[in-house]
This record gives structure tokens, sequence and C-alpha cells, in this order.
């Protein structure tokens, strides 16, 4: 929310949401030197992404009219778990 208490406009500090995972199934990538943060490793993903993101980690049914996205790519698991995943959300958009 910005300032106003309104939503949308497009503000970094408005839309950015801290999201963190760790362990199992949670793919490691580098982290920029920039940042001074060797020790952490940092993915971004759409806010909402993170409802979808969250019910294939812990293996929960999929929200009704959630429209994101799982960011598989983010994912340490085996092909079969992405795809059991996958098919978890593909059948919850095509019953909306």
């Amino acid at each position: 929310m910005d300032l106003r208490h309104a939503h949308g406009d497009g503000n970094p500090e408005c839309i950015r949401t801290p999201f963190f995972a760790w362990g199992s199934g949670i793919s490691e990538e580098d982290t920029p030197s920039e940042w001074r943060l060797d020790n952490l490793v940092r993915h971004d993903i759409s806010q909402i992404d993170i409802t979808p993101l969250s019910a294939g980690l812990i293996g929960s049914n999929f929200p009704m009219n959630s429209l994101g996205i799982v960011p598989i790519d983010i994912l340490d698991v085996s092909n079969k778990i992405k795809s059991k995943i996958l098919f978890g959300y593909m059948m919850e958009l095509y019953e909306i």
C-alpha cells in the first residue's frame, strides 16, 4: 500500500513482499556480490505466485481462483514431483 493506503501504483516499495523459503525442495542460486549477502540466496517471484508456490511446497490443494503461476524453476525436486505439482495446479486452473 502507498501512503494514501491505495493499491497498484507500481512503486517497488508498495509491491515487494518478502518471502523466505529454504530447505529441502528449494534450489540455490548465487546472490550478486554487491549485495554483500554471500551467505544468502535470492530468487525473485511475483506476489501472485507466492500462494501456488506455498501450496505446492506443502502438498496442499491450490487455492480456488488463484491465478498465480507455480515458479517451478526455483524448486530442487525430481521431475516426477514437479509434474505432480504442475498437474495439480493445472487441474485447479481448469476448474476456474
